[in-house]
């Protein structure tokens, strides 16, 4: 019981940091701390959801990447 408390607390802690991450807009930190909660996870529903918020959130680094790049190319234009 103890053992089953003490893991839930951790992938909690461990959810919480990763949706900081997201929240803050660092997209890939927030996806690399969602692949690891997704494989530390002691049930495989959370493991699939917090895969699948990996990868919304290498989307949305992408995005802000290809936004980025698009900006700076108008700018370098004469």
């Amino acid at each position: 019981m103890v053992d089953e408390y003490q893991q839930l607390s951790q992938h909690r802690q461990r959810a919480r940091c990763a949706v900081q991450h997201e929240r803050e807009g660092y997209y890939h930190r927030a996806a690399e701390a969602w692949q690891s909660v997704a494989r530390l996870a002691p049930n495989i529903a959370w493991q699939r959801w917090a895969l699948l918020r990996a990868s919304i959130c290498l989307q949305r680094a992408e995005e802000r990447l290809h936004a980025r790049n698009v900006r700076e190319t108008k700018l370098s234009r004469p």
